[in-house]
């Protein structure tokens, strides 16, 4: 077996059920299935009565009696789980129904591929294949663990693991880019992404990440050498992930305000001239985070509900 998907469930229902059903739909039956029961709400396992897991070739089921997050979450079954490689993924996600088939595909056709990720808009299917951290990956490269198949043994034999009490997937990544031996970028859309509401870790553990990101490692040649790509990380990680999500979280304007000062505060602070950065001006890159409206925003620093609005609506923006 070559593939768990590890699939957290705690309060959100928007497309849950969708999502399951995508799961049981997959072509590729030969997976393991791994469903994380993170203290989920009535309203979330009403909806799993609907669903006969034990149809599944291979499941897995842990049922923690109070939220864990998403850390411990992904830590625990990552280190019980029984495929070569894992994917994380959660009811605001639905996998194409060749998703299972393709990453074997790749799998196969790849051998001893540490990584594998894939984009969020249709480009044929090409397979990219790296050796290293160069500048072509780093227009290519998730900064999201959902957008992300990991070989488990990379992970186990290099503790690469989330921070049980925070959710820090930026450092996961970043992690994974020191150390890789081959990553393979899927040119092509394997899962649909909605808006979550129902968030299951603290919104503010995105300043302590990039903080200690900054800390840990900026004196290393990692860091010194991709300084730009991952200021240009954090940077997204604060103006697309945080800022928007202040807006769903926050109906008071007081408490939007504090959110605002904090991202504006922690920028003028850490990154004084994070509008000149290369990555996130560079026109001839493919990122697929940024529109010449979204540019636009930063460069003004506006903090309009307008502005974010349109992001929450963008391919991926929401998805952290």
């Amino acid at each position: 077996m070559k593939l768990s998907i590890i699939y957290h469930i705690y309060k959100n229902t928007s497309h849950l059920e969708s999502s399951l059903k995508n799961i049981f739909d997959q072509k590729q039956q030969d997976f393991e299935f791994i469903l994380v029961n993170d203290s989920a709400t009535p309203s979330v396992l009403k909806i799993l009565k609907k669903f006969n897991f034990t149809k599944l070739k291979h499941f897995t089921y842990y049922n923690f009696s109070q939220n864990m997050g998403h850390s411990f979450s992904f830590n625990r079954a990552v280190k019980q789980a029984r495929g070569e490689y894992v994917y994380y993924c959660g009811s605001n996600i639905i996998l194409k129904k060749d998703f299972v088939s393709t990453i074997y595909s790749i799998i196969k056709k790849q051998q001893d591929v540490d990584v594998i990720s894939f984009t969020n808009r249709e480009n044929g299917s090409n397979q990219v294949v790296f050796s290293k951290l160069d500048s072509s990956l780093e227009r290519l490269v998730p900064i999201s663990i959902k957008y992300a198949i990991t070989r488990k043994k990379i992970l186990v034999d290099n503790n690469i693991f989330l921070n049980d009490e925070h959710y820090f997937p930026l450092i996961f990544i970043c992690r994974l880019l020191m150390i890789f031996k081959k990553w393979v970028v899927y040119e092509n859309v394997l899962a649909e992404f909605h808006t979550n509401r129902f968030y299951a870790y603290d919104l503010y553990d995105i300043f302590e990440q990039n903080t200690l990101l900054i800390r840990n490692y900026q004196n290393s040649v990692f860091y010194k050498k991709h300084r730009d790509f991952l200021e240009y990380a954090m940077i997204i990680f604060i103006l697309l992930f945080f800022l928007p999500r202040v807006f769903l979280s926050y109906k008071e304007r007081k408490s939007r305000n504090i959110a605002l000062q904090q991202a504006e505060s922690w920028l003028a602070k850490n990154l004084p001239k994070f509008k000149d950065n290369k990555t996130l001006n560079n026109k001839k890159g493919n990122r697929v985070y940024l529109s010449k409206e979204s540019i636009g925003y930063i460069k003004k620093f506006k903090f309009s509900p307008r502005y974010i609005n349109k992001f929450i609506k963008s391919k991926g923006f929401e998805n952290l």
